[in-house]
């Protein structure tokens, strides 16, 4: 495990990614709940990242957010819902 990541050894993944869904350029997905979350830090961002290489150092980050609502938090030791907006995760638009 990369140190600084919280859950990401338990193999927690999105569910029904889409891109496109909500409109041209919108990359959405299903709630995901984390279970268990440590209480030893804060959660000061998420971050996506593609977990199909084996090597943590060289997984690929697909995106880093640092502004979702209720960010930053110290987890009790419960689980957390992630919960995307109505509006997706993110949009990548051609400008």
């Amino acid at each position: 495990m990369v140190a600084g990541r919280i859950g990401a050894a338990a193999g927690y993944s999105m569910t029904t990614p889409e891109v496109g869904a909500l409109g041209a350029g919108i990359f959405d997905h299903a709630d995901t709940v984390v279970t268990g979350v440590t209480t030893a830090t804060s959660v000061e961002a998420l971050i996506y990242f593609d977990s199909t290489p084996a090597t943590a150092s060289v997984q690929p980050l697909i995106w880093y957010i640092d502004g979702w609502t209720g960010l930053p938090f110290t987890p009790n030791g419960g689980d957390i819902t992630l919960a995307p907006a109505t509006g997706g995760v993110y949009s990548l638009n051609a400008t």
